[in-house]
Parts: C-alpha cells; sequence; structure tokens
C-alpha cells in the first residue's frame, strides 16, 4: 500500500490520530515506521472487521513494532 491509499483506507479517531502522534514523537519513530503502523492497525482492524481503526488497535501496531527491533 501507498501512503495515499493507507489514508484513504485508515479512518482514526482523534484519540487514535493523537495517540500514534505522540507514539513517533517520544519513542522517535520515522515516517517510514509510522506507515508499517498504519498497515498493521489497518490489517488488525479488518481481521476484527471494523470499519475504522480504533486506540486499542493503534497500542497493538506500535507493540507489534516494538517486537521487530532489535534489542
Amino acid at each position: 500500500m501507498t501512503r495515499k491509499e493507507l489514508e484513504s483506507h485508515a479512518d482514526f479517531s482523534d484519540a487514535s490520530s493523537k495517540m500514534l502522534e505522540q507514539a513517533m514523537t517520544k519513542m522517535g519513530l520515522s515516517a517510514r515506521s509510522d506507515d508499517r503502523i498504519l498497515k498493521v492497525d489497518r490489517t488488525i482492524a479488518d481481521l476484527e472487521e471494523q470499519e475504522n481503526i480504533c486506540t486499542l488497535d493503534v497500542a497493538d501496531g506500535i507493540q507489534y513494532l516494538n517486537l521487530d527491533r532489535p534489542v
């Protein structure tokens, strides 16, 4: 998915968007990490058969990104 496709298919609540923004700032994540988290969030919401991405999906996506990072 391209960034444009992500933006058209990833519907966030204000709280979800704010949570992702805070994680980006506090963890020093790149724009590429943001895209990866959005893709995971969209997948989680799809598996739950949800149209919108909720804050729990964003939190899960952030945790999965942390599992992918070297220790």
